[in-house]
């Protein structure tokens, strides 16, 4: 299980914010193949690193990768899995949206399927008893509409979560749509839905959003406007009593063809901050547009930034995240020398005005790395995904962490998990094979043992000792009758000669 992190200090000049050196780290997938997309999305706690692995390599191990904080330290732990992960051309794409708010994760998958239609859903988990557990699937209301995206986007303030439908169906358009959930007894229960008044065909609202107290932002990367075909567009709602109304709607400039405004958006406290992407289509450097809040309809944007690198097709803008008064953008064209592996920027807010302070790329960046489709910044460290980044040449992706420190490693391996697990089979319901996918911290005898909704056991899968890791076994059904059946996993362990046991049952449903 040697998920791999190499260091490099890199020298960054953000102070007071950071110390004069940064040192890089890297986060390799230990199982890591090509096309893995491995840090497509990231989210991030006080305890916990959550990155995505979308496995189009593999379309049935759809993943997030959980790693501890632990000071110093960065620890890989497990894998989630979704009980009902799903094969197909891409599975579920579980994993391709991230959000840690409030103790919850919430995972998108835009691509799970109802009755074979790819819908899409959000998976809620919670923390308890040392692992990350599935609580709740939100599924949109029906009629479903195939491919509509649900979950493309996520945020969420206090109890309200706000999901995005880049290509639902609303009228006689495919525009998309926006869900707002409410937390309620336990469960996030559907309270209002939001559609375009002016809706046109391929606009994609609810590309992004952003939900605070008192208002919604909901992006439409790909609305034609009065700006120029496909300039993109941002709606705001206000909340009145209970209920959210629509507000305005912002634009770009005039003559602002293809340029994706809309791609990206984040606020604090006092600002509005809406990216573009679509600036290899426009031919310009890309653009983030900064709003102060809140701000009159009439208003124009109080500050437009770039990169200052001037180069056309940087995609700068298509990520923006912004806390207190720092700011990240991501360009996945970014120039680094004679390449194109992407780049993050940094901007502080200096006397009411926002001012880049450096550019960050990776060390070994190669052409098309995408380095800066996402970026978090906490207290001290910054968090950039590289999801078609090379290791060993192959494209598995990687995340990049810069931190004032080293991060603790062993030979450049990270220590596993102290606690046995065990994630629920995947794909769950299968025909006639899944994989069941445990983790043991210590040398130990592991007995695997099938049995039938009544209770008699069928055959035992495994029975022998294993070496600390993490491992996969198939469970073949072939030949079995539809229906519910338990697994049952013991793990037997000597400690200061002591014997331990643990023993997990979960369970499987084949269908065919």
């Amino acid at each position: 299980m040697n998920t791999l992190i190499k260091i490099f200090p890199f020298l960054l000049l953000l102070s007071p914010l950071f110390p004069q050196q940064l040192y890089e780290n890297q986060i390799i997938p230990f199982d890591g193949r090509e096309n893995d997309w491995f840090g497509s999305a990231v989210a991030v706690s006080d305890s916990f690193l959550f990155i995505s692995s979308l496995r189009y390599s593999n379309q049935i191990e759809n993943a997030v990768y959980v790693y501890r904080w632990r000071g110093n330290n960065i620890e890989f732990a497990y894998k989630i899995h979704p009980s009902d992960g799903q094969p197909g051309i891409s599975g579920s794409l579980f994993g391709a949206d991230l959000l840690y708010s409030d103790g919850q994760l919430f995972v998108g998958a835009q691509n799970r399927s109802i009755n074979n239609i790819p819908i899409g859903a959000v998976y809620l988990f919670e923390y308890e008893n040392y692992v990350w557990v599935e609580k709740q699937i939100i599924i949109p209301p029906e009629p479903h509409e195939f491919n509509g995206k649900f979950s493309n986007s996520l945020s969420k303030r206090n109890d309200n979560l706000l999901i995005g439908a880049s290509r639902y169906n609303y009228g006689n358009y495919r525009s998309g749509k926006v869900f707002l959930y409410k937390f309620i007894n336990g469960e996030y229960e559907l309270y209002q839905e939001f559609a375009p008044h002016d809706g046109k065909d391929d606009q994609f609202y609810g590309s992004s959003l952003v939900i605070k107290e008192n208002v919604i932002f909901i992006c439409s990367q790909n609305d034609s406007t009065s700006s120029g075909f496909g300039s993109g567009s941002v709606y705001s709602y206000l909340k009145e009593d209970s209920i959210w109304t629509f507000d305005k709607k912002y634009l770009p400039e005039p003559n602002s063809e293809l340029l994706g405004y809309g791609s990206s958006i984040a606020m604090n406290d006092d600002h509005v901050f809406i990216g573009t992407a679509d600036n290899f289509y426009y031919n310009k450097p890309g653009k983030v547009y900064i709003y102060k809040y809140p701000t009159p309809s009439v208003d124009p944007p109080y500050q437009i930034i770039e990169s200052g690198d001037n180069y056309s097709d940087d995609r700068f803008g298509i990520s923006v995240f912004a806390k207190g008064d720092s700011l990240l953008v991501g360009a996945i064209s970014g120039t680094v020398k004679n390449s194109k592996p992407g780049a993050v920027y940094f901007f502080v807010n200096e006397g009411g005005m926002w001012k880049k302070k450096i550019k960050i790329f990776p060390s070994d960046g190669h052409d098309g790395d995408w380095f800066g489709i996402i970026s978090i910044i906490t207290d001290e460290k910054i968090i950039i995904g590289a999801p078609l980044s090379f290791e060993n040449e192959i494209d598995m992706g990687k995340v990049y962490l810069y931190t004032p420190y080293p991060l603790g490693i062993n030979e450049e391996e990270i220590i596993g998990v102290d606690e046995f697990y065990l994630s629920q089979n995947y794909p769950n319901p299968f025909n006639p094979t899944t994989i069941i996918d445990f983790y043991i911290p210590k040398e130990g005898e592991i007995k695997i043992r099938l049995y039938d909704i009544a209770g008699r056991e069928i055959r035992t899968i495994m029975d022998e000792t294993k070496y600390p890791g993490q491992y996969k076994v198939e469970l073949d059904l072939n030949g079995m009758p539809t229906g519910v059946y338990f697994y049952r996993v013991e793990y037997i362990y000597e400690e200061d000669y002591k014997i331990y046991r643990s023993v997990i049952t979960k369970k499987a449903v084949l269908i065919k």
